[in-house]
């Protein structure tokens, strides 16, 4: 459990006040009446046998511990307020850096002092001193700590580039649509070369999970739930692999670790096979100028 000047990496995903049963603001008499009585109906000597109770009374008593507390709950009080506004966030090294698209985990920190800071509008209108240490329970060496650090940054980078990648094709998706809805009137050469383009494109979205057109108006719902991960998706295996590598600060498994030295060679080949497919989509821009179509091509991805 790290401790940052006084604040706990687990206050971001424990709600003291909610185990109590009490308001934010109850005053100390009411969290001290909650707790007697949560801690008396709970209580191991009470109901001997009864995990369930056991563990309610635990979480009780740490609650009690930081809230029946008054320097302790204006510590707490103040890191949920931070939490709220952005300033910190669950996980090693709490809020730092962004994870990329869909609201990811951003990357960890190493042990250290930090200055976090809270922005509003570019502006810093908080800091706090932030020591990050290393929870006693975790037995994972310099070394191993060092490379899992590694790691995680790695794939927090590739998530982000994937993410832009993704983002400069999606325009695309739009524009060969509507090309093709005219295609059928192009001369036979510039149509055979949007055609070998357009079946490219198929492989080439599917690499970074550029969503399809929308269905038409009035078009069947289909059924619940989306469709099965896309192998094929790097950027949704980058994803994935960050996801379980930043789940449990721990030395990661044998077949997570395949997975992302997998997803980290495959994403350079598919970045190379998207520009490749640039370097024809810019060609056929230039040919469909000529018969006043537009295709705008992004750059090629550095």
């Amino acid at each position: 459990m790290a401790d940052n000047e006084g604040f706990r990496n687990d206050w971001a995903t424990k709600d003291f006040y909610q185990v109590l049963g009490v308001a934010k603001d109850a005053s100390a008499a009411d969290i001290k009446k909650a707790y007697r009585k949560l801690a008396r109906a709970n209580h191991p000597d009470s109901n001997p046998g009864d995990d369930a109770k056991h563990e309610t009374f635990k979480a009780v008593a740490e609650a009690y511990d930081v809230v029946g507390d008054e320097a302790k709950r204006a510590k707490y009080d103040e890191f949920r307020s931070l939490q709220a506004r952005g300033g910190f966030g669950p996980g090693m090294g709490g809020g730092f850096g962004g994870g990329g698209g869909g609201g990811q985990q951003g990357p960890l920190v190493l042990p250290g002092t930090y200055t976090v800071s809270l922005l509003v509008d570019g502006k810093v209108v908080d800091s706090k001193p932030m020591k990050v240490v290393i929870d006693p329970a975790n037995q994972m060496t310099d070394l191993q700590r060092r490379r899992y650090y590694d790691v995680a940054m790695d794939l927090h980078e590739m998530q982000r580039k994937g993410n832009e990648v993704a983002a400069a094709l999606t325009p695309m998706q739009a524009q060969l649509t509507e090309i093709e809805g005219k295609s059928a009137s192009l001369p036979p050469d510039i149509k055979a070369q949007f055609d070998a383009v357009n079946k490219e494109w198929a492989t080439v979205k599917e690499k970074w999970g550029v969503a399809p057109p929308p269905p038409p108006a009035g078009g069947g719902g289909g059924g619940r739930g989306g469709p099965p991960p896309n192998p094929n998706d790097v950027l949704a295996r980058a994803g994935t692999v960050k996801a379980g590598m930043m789940a449990f600060y721990d030395v990661p498994s044998d077949s997570l670790s395949k997975s992302y030295t997998d997803v980290k060679a495959a994403m350079p080949k598919a970045i190379a096979e998207t520009n490749a497919w640039l370097v024809k989509a810019t060609a056929l821009s230039n040919s469909l100028k000529k018969m006043n179509l537009t295709l705008t091509v992004p750059a090629p991805i550095k």
